[in-house]
């Protein structure tokens, strides 16, 4: 059954479920004051635990019986709190879930990332031979030839403010500013 762009496929009291050339929508209906859901449930009785998962597949071979290779997949599991997990396959090649990673976990408690973070402020580590201030406005910095200088960041060039081979540089207050 061909499905023609923007046919309704189920009119519901509250919205209406189309169907569109290469995806699904479901629209709330002007004036209701519930928003639509795409609802997933399971029994409790089922022993992998999860509620429901949203899976990304490669599909291959025959168009009309394909064979789909799990690439990665969202899934929401009573494990025994509700917790959203997000899997992905660790190359191209997986076939099983022996080749996927869990790649984080988010609970009401927090989000616990199983992978590094990269590219958001203020979350990529700094390496390993620095030590940066909690407030961001001072670091220690171990160079090539042992000696630890501590900068203040917030200028342009760095001021150095302390040297393990020179002591004292700068004096820097509390407010930010120099003696």
């Amino acid at each position: 059954m061909a499905i023609m762009p923007g046919s309704v496929l189920f009119d519901l009291a509250a919205g209406v479920f189309r169907g569109h050339w290469n995806e699904f929508s479901i629209d709330g209906k002007p004036d209701t004051h519930d928003p639509v859901k795409l609802r997933f449930g399971a029994w409790q009785s089922d022993r992998s635990g999860y509620l429901g998962i949203l899976s990304f597949d490669l599909l291959s071979g025959d168009p009309d019986a394909p064979r789909r290779s799990e690439r990665g997949f969202i899934g929401l599991a009573m494990d025994p709190e509700p917790t959203l997990y997000i899997h992905l396959q660790t190359g191209t090649t997986g076939e099983d879930d022996s080749t996927m990673k869990k790649v984080a976990t988010v609970t009401a408690r927090g989000i616990e990332f199983h992978v590094p973070v990269r590219g958001m402020a203020g979350t990529n580590p700094a390496p390993p031979s620095i030590l940066r201030a909690p407030g961001g406005q001072t670091e220690l910095h171990m160079q090539g030839d042992g000696n630890l200088v501590t900068y203040d960041v917030r200028t342009n060039p760095w001021t150095p403010l302390w040297s393990s081979m020179q002591g004292k540089v700068q004096d820097f207050r509390e407010d930010g500013n120099y003696a």
